[in-house]
């Protein structure tokens, strides 16, 4: 009798403990209410490029409290201000923004805690049937949305997204989990500064985690659509967050935790009036131009309200659909909608090692985020954008011919995806030589790029020419787009130097990555490298050989003699562009650069 009576207390002081946490935050700061009865825990400022002198505003321990929200940002919050240091701050000049921290409340409702009864998965254009099964005993009977995207078709080809790190901002991961504990490496817990993001307290992150990356093929529980490696950033404590936490949480999955895709599984609603939520399109902004593709939820209003972050340039808004192919009747209906995937009695990880249903966007995105993963494995250079045009190219259209606001492009594809995107190079296709023996004495190159990838190359192309010693004597550069599918011709001239030399090729991406061999056009005493040269200066195949030896590679950005101590780059070449002493042959999707 006492043990009850003592338990019954525990849960009534719990009870209290957390309607008090409610209503006065945290820290004990009772949050504010804006005229839409919107609750905000203080403010989040972003100061310009400098540390702001802080020490003179904590005198009272009350008011005006700072503190650092994402250290090298700049980015700090603001707690129980008078409104006098408010207009202080914003006509001080010194600040980027000012915005309200706003409390957001995850409105996808909790998985359910129970193995209820399960839908059949109803008749659906979009289910594929005619894919290997694995050996996860719920696939089967209950993961009919993995059908629907076609997500086994990744397994058959090997394009699984395997070692892709997918930031989780949620509430923590159940990293324990026999179906999950493989794919899940350490995160971050924002709201205590710890690596500890555990325990998922209301079971949304662990949910989420088991449809991106659950591991497949064990002979226990589910399939995930990917093998992706999940990231915990645990930003939600309960239901609950803050823009805040949330702002942190980006910064710190790109910056820290090396993430490359972000599943955003939560909504606040947008208002483009407002500058309350610039912390955290600021932050997504920061995430895209670091290529990393962010999937958000569109929201459950079954309305056309607009919510961030889904609505934020470059991010993937995903809305719902049932088992028949329809959209879900919560998911709202809008512009920010960018592609649908299964979002209605979705099976997947849950606690205490077990497994439930659940509904809404939430549910939705998390396959999405697992198809970003795949395109990474396929293309690690892919762009938000990119992405985003490869979705358009390979969704199942549904509702409206082509893009409507219920659908978007329509239910996500990932057999499709895999399928677009693979296969296919950058490379050149050959080249021409015409010498002008004037004084001095001058080279007319004409190099033929030829790109049959999935998408455009941006290419920067430097023809250089070298002294029989080996030293840089003239370089011209040419910035082009070479569409998908396209061949083109770039025309040059170089001088030559006295005494002969050579002539080498350079292709290379924006950011100082090679997108081919270093290509050898010319030597001086008239024959083109490996294929004999034409009476029209045209190799017989168009080929310098296809063997790259250590010295060929020369930074042509230059060192004080015009060429590198041992010919090699500087370090602007990435890792997995060179195998070895030599380089790959040409820009693959495969990942080889």
């Amino acid at each position: 009798m006492t043990k009850t009576t003592n338990s019954a207390l525990c849960v009534l002081l719990l009870t209290l403990a957390a309607a008090i946490t409610l209503i006065f935050g945290v820290n004990g700061y009772a949050y504010e209410i804006d005229e839409n009865g919107g609750e905000y825990d203080g403010y989040i400022v972003k100061f310009k490029q400098y540390e702001p002198d802080l020490t003179a505003t904590n005198s009272n321990s009350d008011i005006n409290v700072w503190g650092e929200l994402v250290p090298n940002h700049y980015i700090y919050t603001l707690k129980n201000p008078t409104e006098e240091y408010i207009d202080y701050l914003e006509a001080s000049g010194k600040t980027e923004y000012i915005c309200k921290n706003y409390i957001i409340e995850n409105e996808t409702p909790e998985p359910e805690t129970g193995l209820d009864a399960f839908p059949t998965p109803g008749e659906s254009a979009t289910l594929s049937d005619d894919l290997p099964e694995p050996n996860d005993p719920y696939y089967a009977s209950r993961q009919w949305n993995l059908r629907m995207a076609s997500a086994a078709y990744a397994w058959t080809t090997g394009e699984t997204g395997e070692g892709v790190r997918v930031g989780v901002i949620d509430s923590g991961v159940e990293s324990s989990h026999d179906d999950l504990s493989a794919n899940v490496t350490t995160g971050y817990n924002v709201i205590n500064d710890s690596y500890d993001t555990e325990p998922d307290n209301n079971r949304h992150g662990t949910f989420v985690s088991g449809i991106i990356a659950a591991e497949t093929n064990n002979g226990i529980g589910i399939a995930g659509c990917s093998d992706a490696t999940i990231v915990p950033i645990k930003a939600f404590s309960g239901s609950r967050t803050s823009l805040g936490y949330i702002t942190r949480s980006i910064y710190v999955a790109v910056d820290d935790l090396d993430c490359e895709v972000l599943n955003l599984s939560f909504t606040i609603a947008y208002n483009e009036l407002s500058a309350d939520q610039t912390a955290m399109r600021e932050a997504v902004d920061y995430a895209t131009s670091k290529n990393v593709i962010c999937v958000a939820a569109a929201g459950n209003q079954d309305s056309s309200q607009i919510n961030a972050p889904a609505c934020f340039d470059n991010v993937i808004g995903v809305g719902s659909l049932t088992s028949s192919g329809v959209r879900a009747s919560t998911s709202n209906y809008n512009y920010t909608v960018d592609v649908t995937a299964p979002g209605v009695d979705v099976f997947s990880s849950t606690l205490n090692n077990s497994y439930t249903t659940g509904s809404g966007t939430s549910y939705a995105a998390p396959h999405v985020a697992a198809a970003a993963a795949i395109a990474k494995s396929i293309d690690p250079y892919i762009t938000p954008a990119e992405f985003n045009l490869v979705l358009e190219a390979c969704s199942d259209d549904l509702g409206d011919t082509g893009y409507d606001v219920e659908y978007g492009w329509g239910c996500l594809n990932i057999q499709k995806i895999i399928d677009f995107m693979s296969g296919g190079e950058f490379g050149i296709a050959g080249s021409s030589v015409a010498i002008d023996p004037g004084t001095p004495s001058s080279a007319n190159v004409a190099l033929t790029l030829n790109n049959t990838l999935y998408k455009d190359v941006n290419a920067t192309v430097y023809l250089a020419a070298f002294d029989q010693n080996g030293a840089l004597y003239s370089l011209v550069c040419d910035e082009t787009l070479i569409s998908s599918d396209s061949e083109t011709i770039l025309s040059e001239t170089l001088e030559l130097p006295d005494g002969g030399g050579v002539i080498k090729a350079y292709v290379w991406d924006k950011n100082q990555r090679p997108l081919t061999d270093v290509y050898d056009i010319y030597q001086s005493d008239g024959a083109q490298t490996d294929g004999a040269q034409t009476d029209d200066g045209q190799t017989d195949d168009g080929q310098t050989g296809g063997s790259q030896t250590d010295s060929s590679q020369t930074d042509v950005n230059q060192t004080d003699n015009g060429q590198t101590g041992d010919g090699q780059t500087d370090g602007n070449q990435t890792d997995d562009s060179q195998t070895g002493n030599s380089q790959t042959d040409t820009y693959q999707t495969d990942g080889a650069a």
